[in-house]
């Protein structure tokens, strides 16, 4: 080889070789992310690009983000991420219209404390995909079944005949159902919510409808083949069911970033924003804002005397404590049915 050509082959590789480094520095410098900016911008400059990256572009840039990231990879793009959403997956009767309100503004439909910018909701029935599992820090809620079920019955037994004919969230059934008296503390409404779950869980099998509807909502991909069971599990075809099960075996909460029990509501909705806020970057959240919106909840919930209004951070649906619609046969019954629940997310008996 002449000697020129030599030297040109050998400088061609150094530039290759330095923007290589570039890149490397970039991608990996987890510690300092927004000292590697300038590192970036060099790299972006020598054939990457010359701007700063979406989410959405970084996760299609399969030399910097692979297509099948790990959980260090994957929140090492967030780290270097310039649009940061926190997206809260909100499953009916946990707590999420509180969650929402303190995310969005609720009515006012703004919110002080934080951004529209870094905050998407996805209505009930909605589900998480994939893309947004690596682009996107992602929330869930979950609930003790017992606590759910009461919830549900309640809430459900309230609505207009219209509203439950209707369908949609309601798992209907006909007024035989549900309560009868205003505050639905009598042996005739324990004995129609046993009627109840029986009827929205005839087969009593593994996986009950709060399982169901949380592998629908979290982890849809694994039951997306499967027909969804609304408004209950009646005529659940077998195969469906059996592709649940399996979904709900192999199911792993790590799934999701951050999980909001109900019980625990705003002690979990606090460490969910910290846990935010540490990978996205300081100064996301308005903390004055936040502490002062649960505190007035708190205080709120605190006053209510009348312990049959004193819901867990919910809609009122003006039921009695859990506990006194579970006799053991109820208990066994829904312990069976959402046992995925219970080991999974740590609830260790019915009722909270």
């Amino acid at each position: 080889m002449p000697p020129m050509r030599c030297i040109v082959w050998a400088l061609a590789v150094l530039v290759h070789v330095h923007v290589q480094l570039s890149i490397a520095a970039c991608v990996n410098n987890t510690s300092e992310p927004f000292a590697a900016s300038a590192a970036c911008d060099n790299a972006g400059s020598q054939g990457i690009s010359g701007s700063q990256s979406s989410l959405l572009q970084m996760a299609r840039q399969t030399h910097l983000t692979p297509k099948a990231p790990t959980e260090q990879t994957r929140k090492r793009t967030l780290q270097l991420a310039f649009d940061d959403v926190f997206l809260y997956d909100h499953l009916p009767k946990a707590g999420g219209s509180f969650i929402r309100a303190v995310l969005t503004g609720g009515d006012a439909g703004v919110s002080k404390v934080i951004s529209s910018d870094h905050v998407r909701v996805i209505e009930e029935g909605g589900t998480l995909s994939e893309e947004d599992r690596q682009l996107t820090f992602t929330v869930g809620s979950v609930r003790n079944p017992c606590d759910y079920y009461v919830s549900c019955w309640a809430f459900s037994g309230r609505l207009p005949a219209a509203v439950q004919k209707a369908g949609g969230f309601q798992e209907t059934g006909g007024e035989e159902y549900y309560g009868t008296s205003d505050e639905l503390n009598t042996p005739e409404d324990q004995q129609r919510f046993g009627k109840w779950l029986r009827h929205v869980m005839p087969d009593g099998l593994a996986p009950g409808l709060l399982t169901a509807r949380l592998l629908w909502s979290y982890a849809n991909q694994s039951v997306a083949n499967a027909s969804r069971p609304e408004p209950n599990l009646q005529g659940w075809a077998e195969e469906d069911r059996l592709t649940y099960y399996a979904a709900a075996l192999s199911f792993d909460p790590s799934s999701v970033d951050c999980w909001v029990r109900t019980e625990t509501l705003t002690d979990d909705l606090r460490r969910c924003l910290v846990l935010f806020e540490d990978r996205a970057g300081s100064g996301i959240v308005n903390w004055n804002e936040f502490n002062e919106t649960v505190a007035l909840r708190e205080g709120e919930h605190e006053d209510v005397k009348d312990v049959s209004m004193k819901n867990v951070w919910t809609k009122n649906s003006g039921h009695q404590p859990c506990e006194f619609y579970f006799d053991k046969a109820n208990a066994d019954f829904v312990l069976e049915t959402d046992s995925t629940i219970f080991s999974k997310f740590g609830y260790s008996a019915c009722c909270t």
